[in-house]
């Protein structure tokens, strides 16, 4: 947690409230999560990254700077920002485990009924202020978010992810041919970043539902149907939890604040020992897939 259809709720979120706002300062009470990314050459002349912990680099990049517009790459949230005197910046921030962005107005903060007052709101590690007075704040219980400032060219030097399931030029031949060669488990191979970004736990077992496989099948055993039903499901299942802005199974909350609605619709995720949901006589089982829970049903997904 966050994967994909909890970074785009945030990401659509974040591009109808503050595109096109000033940052006028940014704060952070736990700087390990900051960092500066820029070029450094080599004497063969081979371009590498260089990771600096420079918050005072960091501030002046940042503050001053419009928020053209936020954008998703898998798991990642990019900030595109404004021309500096330093770089066309690029703030790229991974919510990893605990993660979750809030826009905060002066009025919810008086407000002790709103939604950002929930405990799971609390834990907020890094603010950008923006000139009309409101603060994009990151809340992180477990302070693993990472937050960097890079370049436009270095991007894909930092964000290294597989295809985005939800791009329309994503189609079934190319979903085929990115698993031609691979061997293992259908649901870990759903969940491999650099083959599928932003697929994640809740995901894989709901698509792998959906399609009706197990996530104990072998990749290299299915057929082109089952490769199909699987495709057909992935794109149905993300799309349908954006629309109802994600899963807050547990510290997940949109920018204002809320909870998603997903997780009302689960139908393996979490529910072990209850009935399949497809009336089959089936109960849904939790089993162990690299260390990770897995849900499914015993009867249609054979």
């Amino acid at each position: 947690m966050p994967e994909l259809p909890e970074v785009q709720t945030i990401v659509d979120g974040l591009n109808q409230q503050v595109a096109g706002a000033t940052v006028v300062g940014v704060s952070c009470d736990w700087k390990k999560m900051i960092s500066v990314e820029t070029e450094n050459v080599s004497p063969n002349g081979a371009i590498t990254l260089r990771s600096e912990k420079t918050w005072k680099k960091f501030e002046s990049m940042v503050v001053g700077k419009k928020i053209k517009n936020v954008e998703r790459k898998g798991k990642f949230i990019v900030f595109n920002l404004s021309e500096n005197v330093h770089i066309n910046a690029h703030l790229i921030v991974h919510l990893r485990m605990t993660g979750h962005f809030l826009i905060i107005t002066p009025e919810k903060r008086k407000d002790t009924k709103n939604a950002i007052h929930e405990k799971v709101n609390q834990y907020i590690h890094f603010q950008m202020e923006l000139s009309d007075g409101r603060i994009i704040a990151l809340s992180d219980l477990r302070k693993f978010a990472k937050i960097a400032i890079a370049k436009k060219s270095d991007i894909d030097r930092i964000i290294i992810v597989g295809q985005d399931p939800l791009n329309k030029e994503f189609t079934l031949e190319k979903f085929r041919k990115i698993f031609k060669d691979k061997r293992g488990n259908v649901k870990q191979i759903l969940m491999d970043q650099s083959l599928i970004a932003g697929i994640g736990n809740i995901y894989s077992s709901e698509i792998l539902w959906e399609a009706k496989i197990s996530p104990l099948a072998k990749i290299e055993n299915l057929d082109d149907k089952e490769m199909k039903s699987i495709f057909n499901a992935m794109k149905k299942v993300l799309k349908l939890a954006i629309k109802m802005r994600g899963s807050s199974e547990s510290d997940y909350r949109d920018v204002d604040g809320n909870e998603g609605g997903y997780q009302k619709i689960h139908k393996v995720y979490k529910r072990e020992g209850k009935e399949c949901f497809r009336k089959d006589g089936g109960i849904i089982k939790r089993i162990k897939i690299g260390q990770r829970s897995t849900f499914y049903c015993c009867k249609c997904q054979i």
